[in-house]
């Protein structure tokens, strides 16, 4: 009964960890981040093509103009942006966009649609299964070694 006790406090310990919290929304944001600049929506389906005019604009700033992916810059642009947050009871991770500018573009792509035409790329989220995948496997593994230290 007490080996019992201590395995399931270790496993409520780990469980709520800064580091496995951490770990699991550096990995969120990467998977957003690959997925998107990848050219890939979240059901995995590609963005499409730029418009003409916009391919103009893009070329001009020596930018490329396929795949479309969210970003105009990697200095300053939308998916920069993108942050974490772990609860202060370790209960659970925020991610979010930490830019209110930033965060209005997103919403345009992701909710109400961009431009004139109101063009829908939702990037935000992780719906496919190879997504979800990788993040079980990422915080069993995490969960694993956290557990193993303690």
């Amino acid at each position: 009964m007490e080996i019992q006790n201590s395995i399931k406090d270790k496993l409520l310990k780990a469980l709520h960890s800064q580091a496995f919290y951490e770990k699991l929304g550096l990995a969120v944001i990467k998977i957003l981040k690959d997925r998107t600049r990848g050219g890939r929506d979240i059901e995995g389906k590609s963005f499409g093509t730029y418009s003409k005019a916009y391919i103009k604009i893009r070329e001009r700033h020596n930018l490329p103009t396929h795949p479309i992916s969210m970003t105009f810059d990697d200095v300053s642009g939308m998916l920069t942006k993108i942050d974490h947050v772990v609860a202060n009871d370790f209960s659970k991770v925020s991610v979010f966009i930490n830019d209110k500018a930033k965060e209005q573009i997103a919403y345009y792509w992701n909710i109400s649609g961009a431009g004139k035409k109101k063009m829908l790329r939702p990037f935000w989220g992780i719906q496919l299964q190879s997504e979800l995948k990788k993040l079980s496997k990422l915080g069993y593994d995490t969960l694993k070694d956290i557990i193993k230290k303690l």
